[in-house]
């Protein structure tokens, strides 16, 4: 989608890797090389989905008036396999605010039947307009007689409307692209800079000036973003390419740190911030009559929280009225937000809104502009120290008043101080452990079953993750998710505490019985570390293209107690040991133990930082391989 103030940050790179031969630029709409239909696997990268054949863009002015750009766009995609068809599913967003418009749609498929293309063309009757709030709407539709070795192409013109907007380039996609091009007849600043955690290593790209307002790009066999475990965000590592025009003060961002009286005289921001909301009253003064100020702030946070519904849509600016808001009980992120800011504030309670940017939007550049940001929070601070404060955000029924939202973490807020119209960036994050144990009472079984009962404590965003599986999936999958989804795992008489308690763990009791399948007539074998959270390595890949954010620090803790039948001994257990990072960033530690017929075990993971680069990723791999031998070691008893 085209924004208007677009980050201003570029990337320049006239080098050629692995050269190889461009897709002829020839291919026009409506004509297909029947061995694109043939092919069954992307060539420079075998077990892709789905492949962009190419995607061409044109860009121009509609006039000489200069006042909007025109952008022409003609995208194939190869379907290989099942897992692609949703490619088939296109959306174009615009911005309605700024007038802009996308015209020209067509679109059809490619079948090769028995040796003949066979072409589907869409029926423009099936392209329908949806509305994502007042600013913003897309053009919606599904391809016709999409199947496995399908080829779609579509195309369209987007007018940007009131402001030249030049769109981002992106050099890679979720999917490998075997071409790419952008041609450009407007004039534009050398790009400077790269806006990319990951940068392909094996792409061609040219940079073409054909005459002195003519310029073209190109790319060949870009692959595609690797879907790594805790990788932040595509937002963050996807690569783009986005460049300056030198001739428009439309092209100068609003910087952040010029924001303040920008944001506090702008419409649907700082107009909404004292508005008068009828009807509040009643909490506010229920608030009030709480002396406590942390139990004051979770009482307005959760009636809000419990009231407000959101529609789903992110922004940091309001697109209704608060009022209007607060009387529908439904709105966008800022505006629910800035509802809890407005009742907090008449509750006495010092608070500044906090414009954000979610996990899935990327991070916050400091030479970037305000639509880095998708979502106004609020910022509360605590006591007289500058440095600690809650961030709270009311659009989700999960969220508590005193966990910063996850998907905020480690990224960076612009707090503003309407009174001083002052503005600071602070970091958010979380620097306490967040904690979860499992208390295990059991016994082993003559007959090779264990049979017991376990307690699961699950503190911060471990309540708020437990909470959520079992409220939106049901308890069955809230099970399979206790279980590991480990078939020989029976539980029973699950029992919760302190569902709805902000201030106190999630307490999760239940009975389990195991069918121990590896045992035999004269040994039986089991696994202690039960219920683990870490039960699958997400670390088995031997290289990362990504860094590693696992957002918050996470201690693990499990301890239990396993008596041994009648008839048997120990014939093995493992042995009790340490296991630590080189710099002490993660630490692992088994301890086991057997008297009088009792087994009882402890382990302990314990994190002490949440982010680790990719060049670190060597040593996270090597210790997570060791940790999950040591996790998946056995207990054997002998029969007497």
């Amino acid at each position: 989608m085209n924004k208007p103030f677009a980050i201003l940050l570029l990337c320049l790179f006239s080098l050629v890797v692995k050269a190889q031969t461009p897709v002829s630029e020839a291919q026009t709409y409506g004509k297909i090389d029947t061995a694109d239909l043939k092919m069954t696997s992307c060539d420079f990268e075998k077990d892709a989905n789905a492949e962009v054949l190419f995607d061409k863009e044109k860009c121009y002015f509609s006039d000489k008036s200069r006042r909007n750009v025109i952008t022409e766009r003609h995208i194939r995609i190869k379907i290989f396999n099942e897992h692609a068809l949703d490619q088939a599913n296109i959306s174009i967003r615009y911005l309605t605010a700024n007038f802009e418009k996308v015209s020209h749609i067509e679109a059809e498929t490619f079948n090769l039947i028995n040796g003949k293309v066979e072409i589907t063309m869409l029926d423009n009757a099936l392209i329908y307009t949806r509305k994502i709030d007042k600013d913003e709407s897309e053009m919606v539709f599904s391809m016709p007689a999409t199947k496995v070795g399908s080829v779609i192409e579509y195309k369209y013109a987007q007018d940007s409307g009131m402001e030249p907007t030049f769109p981002n380039w992106y050099i890679q996609n979720t999917i490998p692209m075997r071409y790419s091009e952008i041609i450009s007849a407007i004039p534009y600043a050398p790009p400077i800079k790269l806006m990319a955690n990951y940068r392909p290593p094996d792409i061609l790209y040219l940079l073409q000036k054909i005459n002195t307002t003519l310029f073209k790009s190109s790319i060949t066999n870009s692959p595609s973003l690797p879907n790594e475990p805790y990788m932040r965000s595509e937002a963050d590592v996807l690569a783009d390419v986005t460049y300056t025009p030198t001739f428009h003060h439309y092209w100068i961002p609003i910087s952040l740190h010029k924001l303040p009286k920008v944001l506090l005289d702008a419409d649907g921001f700082g107009d909404q911030l004292d508005k008068e909301i009828k009807g509040s009253d009643t909490i506010t003064n229920k608030a009030f009559a709480i002396y406590n100020e942390k139990e004051r702030l979770s009482f307005v946070f959760n009636y809000l929280k419990n009231t407000m519904t959101w529609n789903g849509m992110d922004s940091w600016y309001v697109n209704n009225d608060l009022a209007k808001a607060w009387k529908s009980k439904t709105g966008n992120s800022a505006e629910i937000n800035l509802v809890l800011y407005n009742l907090l504030a008449k509750s006495g309670i010092k608070a500044y809104p906090l414009l954000v940017s979610t996990r899935a939007n990327g991070k916050i550049s400091n030479s970037g502009s305000i639509m880095q940001f998708n979502r106004t929070v609020v910022l509360v601070p605590i006591g007289a120290d500058s440095t600690r404060f809650y961030v709270l955000d009311a659009t989700n029924k999960y969220n508590t008043s005193h966990d910063t939202p996850f998907e905020l973490l480690n990224s960076v807020g612009l707090c503003l101080d309407v009174f001083n119209e002052k503005d600071r960036m602070v970091a958010i994050k979380n620097v306490q452990p967040v904690k979860k144990m499992v208390l295990i009472i059991a016994e082993v079984m003559p007959d090779g079953r264990l049979n017991g009962s376990s307690k699961i404590v699950d503190y911060g965003y471990n309540k708020s993750t437990s909470a959520e599986t079992y409220k939106t999936q049901g308890e069955k999958k809230f099970i399979d998710y206790l279980k590991g989804n480990d078939n020989n795992i029976q539980i029973s008489s699950l029992k919760f505490e302190n569902f709805d308690v902000d201030t106190l763990p999630l307490t999760q009791t239940f009975n389990f019985n195991i069918s121990l399948s590896a045992s035999d007539q004269n040994y039986i074998y089991f696994n202690p570390c039960l219920f683990n959270p870490l039960n699958k390595n997400s670390f088995l890949s031997d290289k990362r293209l990504t860094d590693i954010d696992f957002g918050y620090q996470n201690d693990f803790e499990i301890r239990g107690t396993f008596k041994i039948p009648a008839g048997y001994k120990v014939d093995a257990l493992p042995r009790s040991l340490n296991l630590t990072m080189p710099d002490k960033s993660i630490t692992f530690k088994r301890a086991l133990a057997e008297e009088e017929g009792v087994i009882a075990v402890r382990y302990t993971i314990d994190y002490t930082r949440s982010l680790f680069t990719k060049e670190e990723y060597p040593a996270i791999h090597e210790f997570y391989k060791k940790m999950h031998e040591m996790l998946n070691e056995q207990i054997v008893l002998k029969k007497l």
